[in-house]
Parts: C-alpha cells; sequence; structure tokens
C-alpha cells in the first residue's frame, strides 16, 4: 500500500517561495542555463522557486473524487507510477477525454518543485484540468498526488502506419520527408505557445510530439510533457515568434533526421 500522508505537510512547510512583479535577479545556476541553452530570452525552468506563488503550493492541497481509472499507458514518465485514460465522466465531463498521472510520492523539497512546477506551466498553456490527491485502494493508492490533464490527439511518429511502412519498404527518402514535416510543424508550435504564452516546451523528444497524418504527409501536430525538466519562463521582450521557431529547429534538427 502506497501512502501519501506526509505530502501536506511537505507542500505547506518546505519550500520558500518568492512572489514578484518583476523578474528576479537570475542565479549563478540560471546564468549557466542560458549560457547553455545559447540564447538570453530564456529565463528559469518551471521548478524555481523564483517563479513559483503560494497558490503553487496548493497544488495538491484537495482530495479528488469522481475519478474512474481505465487503462494504463504503455509509457514510463519521469517522477510517477504512470499515465492512466479515465472513463465515465469527470466534473460532468467525459473523462476519457483526460489523461491522469500518478505522482511517485513527494519526499523533497525537488520533487515538491517538480510537481509545482508542472502543475503550473499546464495551467499557463491551457492543458490543465485538475490536480490534487488520489484514492483507488484496490489499485494501492492512497493520498496519491495526481495531474489532470488534457487527452492530445496523435501518435508518435514512429508508430505510425504510414512511417512503419517506409521502414519496411527501406523507404529512406518518405522517412526523412515525414520528419522534416514533424519538425517544421513541431517548432511552428513551440514558438507560437512560448510567444503567446511565454512557456517554451524544448524536451521535443519523438515521444513528447503526437502527429497528425493524411496520406504519408504530416499534417498537424500536439506538445505533451510540461515536467520542468524541460519548461522554461521566457522573455517574449528580447525575442520574436520567428527567432523561437528557428532556434528550436536548428536545436533539434539532428534528433529528427
Amino acid at each position: 500500500m502506497l501512502s501519501f500522508h506526509y505530502i501536506s505537510l511537505l507542500i505547506i512547510g518546505s519550500l520558500t517561495l518568492t512572489a514578484y512583479a518583476a523578474p528576479p535577479p537570475l542565479s549563478l545556476s540560471n546564468l549557466e542555463l542560458r549560457e547553455e541553452l545559447g540564447m538570453p530570452w530564456i529565463d528559469v525552468k518551471f521548478d524555481n522557486p523564483q517563479i513559483l506563488e503560494g497558490k503553487d503550493k496548493k497544488t495538491f492541497s484537495k482530495k479528488l473524487s469522481g475519478i474512474t481509472i481505465d487503462e494504463k499507458l504503455p509509457v514510463e514518465p519521469h517522477n510517477s507510477y504512470g499515465l492512466y485514460t479515465l472513463k465515465g465522466r469527470y466534473k460532468f465531463r467525459t473523462a476519457s477525454k483526460y489523461i491522469m498521472k500518478i505522482m511517485l510520492p513527494i519526499d523533497n523539497d525537488a520533487k515538491a518543485a517538480e510537481a509545482f512546477g508542472e502543475v503550473k506551466a499546464l495551467k499557463i498553456v491551457g492543458d490543465l484540468v485538475d490536480s490534487g490527491l488520489f484514492t483507488d485502494l484496490a489499485r494501492g493508492f492512497e493520498n496519491a498526488p495526481v495531474i489532470i490533464m488534457k487527452k492530445k490527439s496523435g501518435e508518435v511518429l514512429s508508430t505510425t502506419t504510414a512511417f512503419k511502412a517506409a521502414v519496411a519498404g527501406k523507404d529512406v527518402a518518405l522517412q526523412t520527408q515525414m520528419k522534416s514535416e514533424a519538425l517544421k510543424l513541431m517548432c511552428a508550435e513551440v514558438a507560437r505557445i512560448a510567444y503567446k504564452k511565454k512557456v517554451l516546451h524544448d524536451d521535443n523528444h519523438e515521444n513528447n510530439v503526437l502527429v497528425t497524418l493524411r496520406g504519408n504527409t504530416v499534417i498537424s501536430v500536439e506538445l505533451v510533457d510540461w515536467g520542468p525538466q524541460g519548461t522554461y519562463q521566457i522573455n517574449k521582450k528580447l525575442v520574436t515568434q520567428a527567432e523561437i521557431e528557428h532556434w528550436c529547429i536548428d536545436g533539434w534538427k539532428n534528433e529528427w533526421k
């Protein structure tokens, strides 16, 4: 049996969080982060206490009810027991439109900041449905911290029928074409969200990008996984949307060859 009774105490008292009206001075680690990523418009990761406010500490303060788990997805997201589809109704809406992430125990400051930061990012980009404590004793969960988010459409490119057929047929040109289309659409979406919401998605590995195809052509993408490991706050006064898109393509083109 998994127990998370200590989470309330951790959430209330573990972090020293500072709200601010203007961007705070960068710590050495953030200066190093900017140098590593190569752009002055990238501020901080979403697990940085400088951008976490008092309300963020209440992310998992309420108990959730009316949740019915359907199936566990065949993925292993960071810092969690897994992602689950839901069934029935939740908050008067069709629950199958949502995904629930069941977090690992939040037993230190770093894990708390990661969890708070992910919920904050999801909320800003409009993908958060709910968060709180979930109990399903039959599955071994008692007061487990969970994040419920919108379910995105599409598939990982390499799992699509069209791409697998190109691999089976040794059609390298078609594989390259589809990857190139996905990369361009992905970075356009990264830039659009970053410039509109000031949230940069920079964990753009294949598994975090869902594509929709028409025949052998990638026509749209959805970004998933807004965990703080690859999610940053940006200062859009220092950059244009086109510059973000170019930066994304330049940084991820080798990954998507």
